[in-house]
């Protein structure tokens, strides 16, 4: 019997029928990714077989090369596959330098938890990314925790009176207009940061 070759979609594969006088032997060629059925028939017969051409990555890289946070902060981090509707991407491993430092989440979430630079690594199969991440405390943020709020007022208001010393980097990030003094200026600056917020 006579068959005949087809393919569902030739943007994905085609099909030719061997030059031969046998026409049950047909090339198959690989054009694009996706999906394609080949399908032969004749003499009342038919059978198909289902073609999937894989499109594979080629690199990886991160949303941001280099971000600046302050202590507290949140930030998302996401992988951009090359090319991007790559079919073959494995799955992703997210690694931290210094949790103590940043925190980095299975998804790519980062959450900024003390002072310093830390390098933030996705990795997948053959295939790795890197964001670095400088931390540093917000002005106004005294005790450290993120976010500047009354506690903060409290321990710039004892420093002022003599019941407690700020030192390091709690003196640095007190001094709200960097006059090199702390004095009630920071503590008004402080509290309208506050109402802003």
């Amino acid at each position: 019997p006579e068959f005949q070759w087809s393919s569902s979609n030739q943007q994905v594969a085609t099909v030719r029928r061997s030059s031969s006088d046998r026409s049950f032997i047909a090339g198959v060629q690989a054009v694009g990714p996706g999906t394609a059925i080949i399908t032969v028939s004749g003499d009342g017969y038919k059978a198909t077989c289902i073609v999937y051409v894989p499109l594979h990555l080629q690199s990886i890289s991160l949303s941001k090369s280099t971000i600046n946070m302050h202590v507290g902060q949140s930030e998302k981090l996401s992988i951009l596959l090359n090319p991007s509707k790559a079919t073959d991407a494995p799955d992703f491993k997210w690694v931290s330098s210094d949790s103590n430092v940043i925190k980095v989440s299975n998804d790519g979430n980062i959450t900024a938890i003390g002072n310093g630079t830390a390098i933030i690594t996705v990795t997948g199969g053959n295939f790795s990314a890197t964001c670095k991440v400088n931390v540093d405390r917000g002005m106004g943020d005294i005790n450290a925790d993120g976010t500047v709020d009354v506690t903060d007022i409290l321990r710039l208001r004892a420093h002022i009176l003599g019941k407690s010393k700020l030192t390091g980097n709690d003196l640095l990030v007190a001094d709200i207009n960097k006059d090199g003094y702390i004095n009630v200026t920071d503590i008004l600056l402080i509290r309208s940061l506050i109402l802003k917020s």
